[in-house]
């Protein structure tokens, strides 16, 4: 399972510098949108979209995780395979005005995204964007 998570970029269990990894809430269905939707009340929810089947999304998970490690305090962290819930990321960009991108990551707050990068911009997000703009 190791060398599969290592080669398609899944998230790790394992900081390998010994920080906190990301604490992954995996979405899966509505039912978990709708978790989001009732979290950014209270604190900022961040969306990874990732596509298993991307060089571009498996590195830029890999740097998200590496930059965002310990960060939980700060937002709930949910993990999309885009792939296997194709339709579950159609809803998200229906639901949140966003045009659908992969890699993505959208950030949530009470009044609804604050944030969205994609791509390569991704490595440029980090956790003071949360402390800017606190739910």
């Amino acid at each position: 399972m190791k060398l599969f998570k290592t080669l398609f970029g899944l998230p790790d269990e394992v900081s390998k510098d010994g920080q906190e990894p990301v604490s992954w809430l995996y979405l899966e269905n509505i039912a978990d949108l709708n978790r989001i939707d009732e979290g950014r009340k209270s604190k900022p929810q961040v969306v990874f979209k990732h596509s298993t089947s991307c060089g571009l999304s498996g590195m830029m998970l890999r740097r998200f995780e590496k930059q965002w490690a310990a960060s939980g305090d700060l937002a709930d962290f949910y993990f999309l395979d885009l792939i296997r819930y194709r339709e579950l990321s159609r809803e998200i960009a229906q639901r949140y005005g966003v045009m659908h991108q992969s890699p993505q990551v959208l950030v949530l707050d009470k009044d609804g995204v604050f944030k969205h990068v994609s791509h390569g911009d991704i490595g440029m997000l980090s956790p003071d964007d949360l402390q800017q703009n606190p739910a």
